[in-house]
């Protein structure tokens, strides 16, 4: 007789724990965060909102953005990056990556599916990162440490910039 209550109890308890298990699992799973749709155009893009916290912290920002300027641009913003360097995003609504004439050593690059053009050369431990977006625009990313620095690093924070950015500007034309 003790066998058989033993395996009930047992067979009730597992009964248990699959029933709480599954509705545990299935009621606690939280939504997937949504990802917000690309803009069409760079006419209402702020590039202050660009990098978000979340953003800053993967990027090694500690501090908060700071309005920019950037010639050409219609706007920018700036962010300081771990030793020393800057970071600066400038928007172009109306010039594509084909229209620049670009000083110092251009070279083709993409980020993700996104064409682009890194430059070096102008002066040491800068490097810029021009991404073509919508038709005839794009958006500048430059990365420089005053008094100079190592371009390879100035390239590299671009890059990952760049990564970060890409998704929240419209796709090319």
């Amino acid at each position: 007789m003790k066998k058989y209550r033993l395996a009930a109890v047992l067979a009730a308890g597992a009964l248990a724990v699959t029933a709480c298990g599954s509705g545990a699992a299935s009621s606690s799973s939280a939504p997937a965060p949504s990802t917000p749709a690309r803009p069409s155009s760079m006419d209402n893009v702020d590039p202050c909102s660009l990098i978000s916290a979340q953003d800053s912290g993967r990027l090694g920002i500690a501090g908060s953005a700071h309005s920019a300027f950037m010639g050409g641009s219609t706007s920018a913003c700036g962010w300081l990056l771990p030793q020393g360097y800057f970071a600066t995003i400038g928007l172009f609504p109306s010039v594509g990556v084909n229209d620049i004439t670009f000083g110092g050593t251009a070279t083709d690059t993409a980020v993700n599916q996104r064409q682009g053009r890194r430059v070096t050369g102008t002066e040491a431990g800068k490097c810029q990162l021009y991404l073509s977006a919508a038709a005839h625009s794009s958006a500048q990313i430059e990365v420089s440490k005053i008094g100079g620095g190592d371009t390879p690093t100035a390239c590299y924070d671009a890059l990952k910039v760049a990564f970060v950015i890409d998704p929240k500007l419209p796709l090319n034309a």
